[in-house]
């Protein structure tokens, strides 16, 4: 890549390229992050090349295709740590960002395009409807109970999954229908740090782990309940997944985490990044060994393209134990990736 990242945003754009914007590196507050900076991979011509800038430094922004080809950035914050309520438009053929219509609000963390080409961003305590005829967004019902938003799955039937965190630092479910503008509670799967994946078939799959063990629940939306799915052969956090043309999910690399005995009860540490990769097959409800990554890696991202392929990108390799005394910052940083790789086929 041009510029490795640390929790960069992407989108698979529709003409089969990737968008890349964000980057969360370690730096002392208020200084600049090159969060502003955008680059695009080309799976023809197997490239990356940087593209127009933001201009400002946009720290954990929301991103989503627009399915006129374009692509918007939203919400983030300033060095300031002050939210936007702007929004930038990518154009492909320029290779450059407009300014897009304006929120009526400042503040969402994430937002997802739907199938008739709106867009619905949502934050803590707000959400918002963009109607693309008008180019204008209205508010709708804000998401209840959600302390901070981390997610957004549109599902097969239309409506829109949302996950965060309660103010008791639980995981919360949450489905919202655009059309009828109201949320409905969903029970959480019975994981720690759960990531959903919504599968082809209308299910969801949470991964998570169990006091250092992995831990994989399924989702029936039939009976409206979670149930224990078959288990994956290494347990692990922090992985990439991309879901495949043929319904089956790749969950690759990520850290394993270690349950030890100690005096009292355990003690849970992480393991080394792992280089391993496992498909998991809805139909059969099991798991497999896939092909290796060549290189380790925990925290990236994976898209699958439009020829069947997936990337791998971002991430880091090892999360330092100490702080690195050059950032001006406490606590670990990791040292971000900027190699890629591309696997050609998962069959």
């Amino acid at each position: 890549m041009v510029l490795a990242r640390l929790g960069a945003r992407a989108a698979l754009l529709r003409d089969g390229s990737i968008l890349v914007v964000g980057n969360e590196s370690c730096v002392a507050a208020g200084e600049p992050t090159d969060s502003q900076r955008a680059e695009v991979y080309d799976p023809t011509a197997d490239t990356w090349s940087e593209v127009g800038s933001l201009n400002k430094d946009r720290a954990k922004p929301a991103l989503v295709a627009l399915l006129d080809g374009r692509a918007m950035v939203l919400g983030g914050t300033n060095p300031q740590s002050q939210p936007y309520s702007s929004t930038k438009i990518y154009t492909p053929a320029a290779r450059t960002w407009s300014d897009g219509p304006l929120m009526q609000r400042a503040g969402v963390s994430a937002a997802v395009t739907l199938t008739d080409g709106r867009v619905v961003a949502v934050g803590p305590g707000q959400a918002e409807i963009l109607d693309p005829a008008s180019a204008a967004w209205r508010r709708t019902i804000a998401p209840p109970s959600l302390l901070s938003v981390d997610r957004l799955l549109l599902l097969p039937d239309g409506k829109i999954l949302a996950v965060g965190d309660t103010a008791e630092s639980t995981s919360a479910f949450l489905t919202f229908d655009p059309d009828q503008g109201s949320w409905v509670a969903m029970d959480p799967p019975v994981v720690n740090r759960p990531v959903p994946v919504a599968l082809a078939d209308g299910s969801l799959l949470a991964l998570g782990d169990d006091e250092g063990g992995g831990h994989v629940e399924r989702y029936d939306p039939t009976n409206g309940t979670w149930t224990e799915s078959a288990q994956m052969m290494q347990g692990r956090i922090r992985a990439q997944t991309a879901l495949l043309g043929d319904g089956r999910l790749l969950v690759m690399g990520g850290v394993p985490l270690i349950s030890q005995a100690v005096e009292g009860g355990y003690q849970v540490t992480e393991g080394k990044a792992l280089a391993t990769t496992e498909i998991y097959d809805p139909a059969a409800d099991s798991w497999s060994a896939g092909p290796s990554l060549h290189s380790a890696r925990q925290g990236g991202q994976a898209i699958a393209l439009t020829d069947g392929s997936v990337i791998v990108f971002g991430g880091y390799v090892k999360t330092p134990k100490d702080a690195n005394p050059d950032t001006g910052t406490p606590g670990p940083c990791p040292t971000p990736l900027a190699t890629t790789e591309r696997l050609a086929s998962a069959s």
